[in-house]
């Protein structure tokens, strides 16, 4: 986001935060890689409190899309290692 006004960014990405929390998982999946490019610019912003807000969101969605994943058994726990054998 790339616009002088900090009342337009600030609320593009609260917008942004709201729809990844609310999102049906299966959409957040499609379009995740679009809106943490979002967010990982947000990290850079000039003001503080944009790019805490930024920070802190990738911080707890990363934590809420593992346990999402793990819930659908589409990733491993740390720690289990996969016991499927390779074959020659």
């Amino acid at each position: 986001m790339n616009d002088r006004s900090l009342d337009v960014r600030r609320a593009f990405y609260e917008v942004l935060c709201n729809w990844m929390t609310k999102m049906e998982l299966s959409y957040l999946r499609i379009n995740e890689k679009h809106f943490l490019s979002f967010l990982l610019n947000g990290l850079s912003d000039d003001f503080k409190e944009i790019s805490d807000l930024c920070l802190e969101f990738l911080e707890v969605h990363g934590k809420r899309m593992r346990e999402a994943l793990l819930a659908l058994g589409e990733e491993q726990e740390e720690g289990t290692e996969n016991t499927e054998m390779k074959s020659d």
